[in-house]
């Protein structure tokens, strides 16, 4: 033994658990099964679906739309899908309520001010088309 490095005894080896595996067909190990694969089914679809959605970000369609529906669908299973749910909403809410105050502002500028006159202008002829 190094007396500037001494090893230490190694810890004794717990006792392997001599128990027999669970079995295949046991209530508990389906119940795993079915939930593991109902999470790997959800986060496929809810990827596909987010996918699309941003895909359709630089296609026409209604890419937001679909975003929040790929979250909504992630967010059954997953909480940080939740989580980007709940912001999406609040975004979203927010964005319609800018919506709403411009056009409300827009229709009482139209209402309280009075029609401009017309500028003359060049007046065009048609025999010159």
């Amino acid at each position: 033994m190094d007396p500037v490095h001494p090893v230490e005894p190694a810890e004794p080896v717990p006792p392997v658990d001599d128990a027999p595996p669970e079995p295949v067909s046991s209530p508990a190990r389906r119940a795993r099964v079915a939930r593991t694969a109902k999470r790997v089914g959800v986060g496929a679809v809810g990827t596909s679906i987010l996918g699309a959605g941003v895909a359709l970000l630089v296609l026409p369609g209604p890419g937001l739309v679909v975003i929040v529906a790929g979250l909504a669908v992630l967010a059954t299973e997953f909480a940080w899908a939740e989580r980007r749910l709940h912001q999406a909403k609040a975004k979203a809410a927010a964005a319609a309520d800018v919506a709403r105050n411009a056009r409300s502002n827009r229709r009482a500028r139209r209402s309280s001010d009075p029609s401009p006159e017309p500028v003359p202008g060049p007046v065009s002829d048609p025999s010159r088309r």
